[in-house]
């Protein structure tokens, strides 16, 4: 029996005794409780310990591999860089929906990690950035259509402005089940400051953005969405400090329980990576299991240029070595070398990195499947490099 799903149905069942019967109480207790995100993993952690035989639980240690994608704006074709059509957002939901995938909120994938239990197979998560009224508009009553919740991530200063949603809007968001995380309160380049001066505008920024979550929502989020996908160590350690469980990036990937729980990959979705055949290939993506082994996991580029990326591969027996490939921004310009007695997958550019933000990706194919294919990626940021 799946502890998570009998949770969530819990929680539906609530809102369908709300919305029948109008019961004041039950909506007011709903409302004061509809944020409290932690209370999740002390439920599941209640009902792991409680339904789950001892063996079980000790022998539940992997997690089956989580696609995650992000969006931002739904059907408005002024902003193509990060539009997606409402065709093509609902020819994704329709996949899902018709090949039984299990969608979840972030924060209940983030469960199934920290109880190191499997998530059920094909499950995935649907992730909104900014908080575009296109969104608002055109996502929220397809993904209300189909009964899939998504996880939405704001930059506080912004709400209300122009072309994004209100604070009453969100409130209805949350109402209908959607989650809601912190994508900062400026949106600043953070990583363009000194580390000194980085340390006080991004903590400064948190509080900022918390007490404004705490008044117009209710509730202090737990999950960060670094803006422009940028961060460094001393990001991560802050968010720590602030008692984030999670941050998300925006660099391609599969959720597993090897990924850093503070750089959290995500398959953008926009232009002619939104294709349904692109879609299609994503969500049925595997996580290299891989674990970095640069130093600090600092994707800042400052002298080494290209910089070389290493990772130990942690089950050499899932893949094919010999098929390992490799990309910087799609391109094969690149070389990788496999050390088979380390274990070790070594890979770099062959040219100098010349944007600011470039994606280094290694692919691998299953040693069982060949038609399955492993992903890892990691995005190298140049702060010099003004946008």
């Amino acid at each position: 029996m799946d502890v998570l799903l009998i949770y969530q149905r819990i929680l539906q069942f609530l809102k369908n005794i709300i919305c029948r019967d109008g019961f004041t109480l039950i909506l007011q207790s709903y409302n004061e409780l509809r944020h409290m995100f932690v209370l999740r993993s002390l439920l599941l952690s209640f009902l792991f310990a409680q339904f789950l035989p001892a063996q079980e639980v000790k022998s539940a240690r992997n997690i089956n591999d989580i696609p995650v994608f992000i969006y931002h704006r739904v059907g408005d074709s002024r902003f193509p860089s990060t539009n997606v059509s409402k065709e093509v957002f609902e020819n994704h939901l329709k996949y899902l929906n018709n090949n039984d995938f299990n969608v979840v909120t972030l924060s209940d994938a983030l469960a199934y990690v920290q109880q190191g239990r499997s998530a059920p197979e094909k499950t995935v998560v649907l992730t909104i950035d900014d908080g575009y009224r296109s969104f608002y508009e055109n996502g929220a009553p397809l993904l209300e259509k189909y009964g899939f919740p998504v996880t939405v991530f704001i930059n506080t200063r912004q709400v209300g402005a122009s072309g994004f949603m209100g604070w009453k809007e969100l409130n209805e968001l949350i109402d209908r089940g959607i989650e809601i995380h912190n994508h900062s309160h400026s949106h600043d380049y953070f990583v363009n400051y000194d580390l000194k001066t980085l340390k006080t505008e991004f903590r400064n920024d948190l509080e900022k953005s918390h007490r404004i979550f705490k008044e117009k929502l209710g509730y202090v989020p737990e999950i960060f969405s670094y803006p422009f996908g940028e961060f460094n160590p001393e990001m991560k350690e802050i968010l720590k400090e602030f008692g984030y469980l999670a941050a998300v990036g925006q660099h391609s990937g599969v959720i597993s329980e090897n990924s850093d729980k503070f750089n959290l990959p995500r398959f953008p979705m926009t232009g002619i990576y939104a294709s349904l055949e692109k879609f299609q290939n994503r969500v049925n993506m595997k996580s290299l299991p891989a674990e970095l082994l640069n130093k600090l996991g600092n994707p800042i580029v400052d002298t080494e240029n290209p910089p070389e990326l290493r990772i130990k591969l942690l089950k050499p027996d899932l893949i094919n070595t010999e098929s390992l490939q490799c990309f910087v921004a799609g391109s094969s310009d690149c070389r990788i070398e496999y050390d088979q007695e380390k274990e070790l997958i070594i890979m770099k550019a062959n040219s100098k990195l010349e944007n600011r933000r470039t994606l280094y990706t290694i692919t691998g194919q299953s040693t069982s499947v060949s038609w399955q294919w492993y992903w890892w990626s990691f995005l190298w940021v140049i702060p010099d490099i003004k946008e």
